[in-house]
């Protein structure tokens, strides 16, 4: 579980704003179509700027179920922040790789502006999940 008070000091640390009467968290990114990232506490939800093209395959990604979903959270943050555009990123992507196998998941993946595959990004927590 992500630890509110944490996540409030790291997301003023990066320049979101919190909503007015709201326990909700808001940063966003004009050149990039508007795009808007938000952490809504009550709820419960990280909101990915999906209206501006960013694809997430599994919901997982979009709750505070884990600490490393913070760390996915902030990544997207830092992407969107070097001009990632949204529509170029997608949360949660899996392979089917081998033969029968399951495949493979990662946390994000960035794609050119032809669709093509640039890299991967796996996030962990810092600590034991880390080394």
């Amino acid at each position: 579980m992500i630890n509110h008070d944490t996540f409030r000091a790291q997301l003023r640390a990066l320049g979101f704003q919190q909503a007015e009467l709201l326990n909700r968290h808001h940063k966003t990114f004009p050149a990039l179509d508007g795009a808007e990232l938000v952490v809504d506490f009550d709820a419960g939800r990280l909101v990915f700027p999906t209206a501006q093209g960013l694809r997430i395959t599994s919901n997982t990604t979009t709750n505070f179920n884990h600490a490393e979903k913070a760390v996915v959270f902030e990544c997207v943050h830092r992407l969107l922040s070097q001009g990632y555009h949204p529509r170029l990123l997608e949360l949660e992507p899996t392979w089917n790789v081998g033969h029968g196998s399951s495949g493979g998941r990662a946390d994000v993946l960035v794609r050119d502006h032809d669709g093509r595959a640039v890299f991967i990004v796996e996030c962990k927590t810092p600590g034991v999940e880390f080394d």
